[in-house]
């Protein structure tokens, strides 16, 4: 039996259209993996926890650094030299006492993190670098788990859904078509509104799916332009020399 509090803490979302306690009670029985607590793994995981998922696992090997604060707003100044997940952890279940928890001060190729994502039913790539998207679109794609990957720098950002089908692509065939910037923040900068954009949307597809509520266009790349302010979407079709799916 659900609590008045319960109610109270999601009203507004039960209001949506669409959206009721089966949906919210799904919701709260489903394990997200966030792989880099970055700009990205910030907004999405502060969004997911705040909704009511289940399980977060956070995945990072960092330490917040006086950089990171204008986009990475689960960090404060007193949290400088401190490591993300544990500051990110404490600051989420600050939000949400319900949802759990779990942390692991890691990259994303370190043997500790292939089991969270084999427990998880949905991962969430929001990692900086090629060489990590890599690794965790060939994990999801052996584990058979979907992935939703993003992607910002400058004024750009990018947001893909990744099922594991045996027809569909992956995040090595849209690497092959030199189709995301491959500039870092640290060469290019960004604007923190562009990368909360893609870890919110990112957010809300996590969202969509783990309800059921509406279908998720796999392999459809979404291009926002912060200097227009407007989207694209692009279909990706698996690349014939992808390292990944093609193996």
């Amino acid at each position: 039996m659900t609590d008045p509090q319960w109610y109270s803490r999601y009203s507004r979302q039960l209001l949506v259209e669409d959206f009721d306690e089966t949906h919210q009670q799904k919701l709260e029985q489903a394990s997200v993996a966030v792989i880099g607590m970055g700009g990205l793994g910030c907004a999405a995981a502060m969004q997911l926890a705040a909704c009511g998922t289940g399980t977060l696992s956070l995945i990072d090997p960092d330490s917040v650094d006086l950089s990171n604060l204008p986009r990475q707003h689960l960090y404060g100044e007193k949290d400088i030299g401190k490591a993300k997940v544990h500051c990110a952890r404490a600051r989420l279940k600050d939000n949400n006492a319900r949802c759990d928890i779990d942390i692991f001060e890691n990259c994303a190729e370190h043997e500790n993190v292939k089991p969270v994502l084999e427990r998880s039913d949905l991962i969430l790539d929001c990692t900086d670098n090629v060489q990590a998207r890599m690794y965790i679109s060939s994990q999801a794609r052996l584990l058979e788990k979907p992935l939703v990957s993003a992607a910002a720098t400058g004024l750009q950002a990018h947001v893909i859904a990744f099922h594991w089908q045996q027809d569909a692509c992956c995040y090595g065939c849209l690497h092959a078509l030199d189709a995301t910037p491959q500039s870092s923040c640290l060469s290019h900068g960004i604007l923190g509104p562009v990368v909360a954009i893609a870890g919110l949307y990112q957010a809300l597809i996590a969202i969509n799916y783990l309800t059921h509520r509406h279908p998720i266009a796999w392999g459809s790349l979404m291009q926002f332009c912060g200097r227009t302010l407007t989207w694209k979407q692009l279909h990706l079709a698996q690349a014939p020399d992808c390292p990944v799916c093609q193996e």
